[in-house]
């Protein structure tokens, strides 16, 4: 089926002041319409709270009804074909019945029954239904099933940048006529809802999910966008990959448990909905999979580090806490101990208090931390010393009750040393001191500036001065806002706002700040920013620490290596090591170490990554 452009037809709906509507004795007249009118050439039904008489093929039937597919389509690429029948039991239908439903047409926003604009779900699209009909007559019983469409090179190709090029607004609107389902993936995916749907050669760009999704990508990517050494598919800037497919088991449940590159046997078959803010595939059959689980875990690229070279590593650990069971803390010592070769520093993110997720006044994470190091001897590694400030309770966001903050381990094995002075407390300020060789923090370790409005309910930075065989160094450890406040990609409102990035800014031009009094008493000082950014390495948050002079490291290496983290299908890069230019003069590498994102059973969701740094 060719793509062509089509304006939005007035004539494509049976247009009648009575038929669907009730009559004054209360019955109500059916209008007799085709799937491809009902759906039109929008994401919001011209027929909804009218009530239809459709006629159409079951395609598939599950215990909360069935997909009905038209018979007759019409020539039209951007009407879909198909409707969802929602019934209040098992549904009296199977594939291959050719059905005949009387029934009012609803627009259901998935998870928002009875939400309000500040639930999530509001910002998800609807999808078109029948609900609960009135009569449903089975004419034949054996009729044949449409052939799927088949997404990819021999099929229809989904847009390879463009999710939207809609200017602002929500793309239900009445006044919402700029539908291109040739050019625009959210109208592109709308115009196939409901509809049975083929992916050939499909390729998982992404683990399976805890609910069972696996994220692919058609073709064996050939038609895809830049895509990583080992499978996946790059997000960059302007491109968010809008070719990936979601894979969802609501239908067959117990999707197999596949890393990121596991290939598939058989095309993917299934009906395209819509849930959660994704178009996703329902498949209908099991998935076959050839090679699921050959991807293997990295470890540092690097060889044993020179006298005058410091390894230090970032690694969000994923709300780690002293209740976890050691099975968690033996992983992570492993991967401390035998990919990354036990740094000289560790930066940690997400470290719980020792109460973990009970909500219940603790705020040291003591016993979190010392279990980690005890885990990482245990495997042979060094001993670690750990540094932290306790929060407020309930004061730095995440989990509640968790009291996440971040903290470092710094081993002594080759030298390295944390400098520790004075006792700051979850609201003591830092302070840079002195100038040139005698700069120094007022606190190691203390938060920068703790009482900013920047870091209210957020993850307060952490600045320490580590000493390594006579050298200094300062290293400021942060974990900026999550990104989980944002609209979706496919959502209704396009383009989506970035909710979160205000925040991130706020919070990365007063550390900025810091780092600028610190270079501006020593411009020499070695010196590296380091955490968990929930950000990429061209957003404007993050264009603030260079302007503030600072390098990142990622750069550094070759673009499809840029990544730390899979989310919905997307490798994209969230972790970053910045460093001061008396820190990058004296040369560095730099490695991203793949251990987790790319796994379904990784121990952490972010894969952690090594800076090694050169002192005179």
């Amino acid at each position: 089926m060719s793509c062509v452009p089509l304006e939005l037809d007035e004539t494509s709906e049976v247009c009648s002041a009575e038929p669907g509507r009730t009559s004054p004795t209360g019955q109500v007249d059916p209008v007799a319409a085709t799937i491809a009118q009902i759906q039109g050439r929008q994401h919001r039904s011209n027929f909804v709270d009218r009530t239809v008489r459709v006629t159409g093929v079951v395609t598939v039937a599950y215990d909360a009804g069935f997909y009905l597919q038209s018979l007759a389509p019409d020539a039209a690429p951007a009407t879909s074909e198909a409707v969802f029948v929602v019934t209040s039991g098992a549904p009296p239908v199977v594939p291959g019945n050719e059905v005949t439903v009387v029934g009012r047409v609803a627009e259901t926003r998935p998870g928002c029954d009875d939400c309000d604009p500040g639930d999530a779900a509001f910002d998800y699209l609807t999808v078109t239904e029948i609900a609960f009909p009135d009569s449903i007559a089975v004419g034949s019983s054996s009729v044949p099933l449409p052939e799927p469409v088949r997404l990819g090179i021999q099929g229809r190709r989904p847009p390879a940048t463009r999710i939207d090029h809609d200017v602002g607004g929500d793309v239900e609107a009445a006044n919402h006529r700029d539908f291109d389902a040739c050019g625009d993936a959210l109208d592109f995916y709308e115009s196939l809802e409901h509809m049975l749907v083929r992916i050939d050669d499909a390729r998982a760009v992404g683990p399976t999910s805890p609910t069972g999704e696996i994220v692919v990508i058609g073709d064996a990517g050939r038609a895809a966008g830049e895509l990583t050494p080992r499978g996946g598919i790059l997000l960059r800037p302007g491109d968010s990959n809008p070719e990936r497919v979601f894979v969802d088991d609501t239908l067959v449940p117990n999707a197999p448990k596949v890393h990121v590159g596991a290939r598939f046997v058989e095309p993917i078959e299934g009906v395209m909905g819509y849930t959660r803010g994704n178009f996703k595939l329902f498949n209908s059959a099991l998935l076959i999979v050839e090679r699921a689980n050959d991807l293997s875990r990295e470890t540092l690229e690097f060889g044993e580090p020179a006298p005058n070279e410091l390894d230090l590593a970032t690694f969000n650990v994923e709300n780690l806490s002293a209740r976890d069971p050691a099975e968690r803390f033996a992983g992570l010592a492993d991967i401390v101990v035998r990919s990354l070769r036990s740094p000289d520093v560790l930066v940690l993110q997400e470290i719980q208090d020792d109460s973990g997720p009970a909500d219940d006044g603790v705020v040291t994470a003591a016993a979190t931390l010392s279990s980690l190091a005890r885990a990482i001897e245990a495997l042979g590694g060094p001993f670690y010393e750990f540094a932290d400030v306790a929060p407020v309770d309930g004061a730095d966001g995440g989990r509640p009750g968790g009291n996440i903050r971040v903290a470092l381990l710094v081993s002594s094995r080759r030298g390295a040393r944390l400098s520790r002075r004075g006792e700051a407390t979850a609201d003591t300020a830092n302070q840079v001191m002195g100038d040139g060789s005698q700069t120094h923090l007022l606190f190691s370790p203390g938060r920068i500036d703790p009482t900013n409005a920047a870091f209210s309910h957020g993850r307060k930075p952490l600045a320490v001065e580590v000493s390594f065989r006579g050298s200094r160094l300062v290293v400021i450890a942060t974990h900026l806002r999550s990104k989980s406040a944002d609209e979706p990609l496919f959502g209704r409102w396009q383009p989506p706002a970035l909710v979160s990035e205000a925040k991130r800014q706020a919070e990365a031009e007063v550390i900025a700040s810091f780092v600028r009094s610190l270079l501006a008493a020593d411009p020499a000082l070695p010196l590296l920013v380091v955490g968990d950014f929930n950000d990429f390495e061209y957003s404007r948050p993050l264009g603030t620490f260079e302007r503030a002079g600072l390098v990142n490291a990622l750069a550094s290496l070759p673009v499809p290596e840029r990544y730390t983290y899979v989310f919905d299908g997307n490798s994209q890069a969230l972790d970053h090591v910045f460093l001061s230019p008396g820190a990058a003069r004296r040369g560095f590498d730099y490695d991203v170490v793949h251990v987790n994102a790319e796994f379904h059973d990784g121990r952490s969701d972010h894969d952690p990554s090594v800076i090694r740094v050169r002192f005179e």
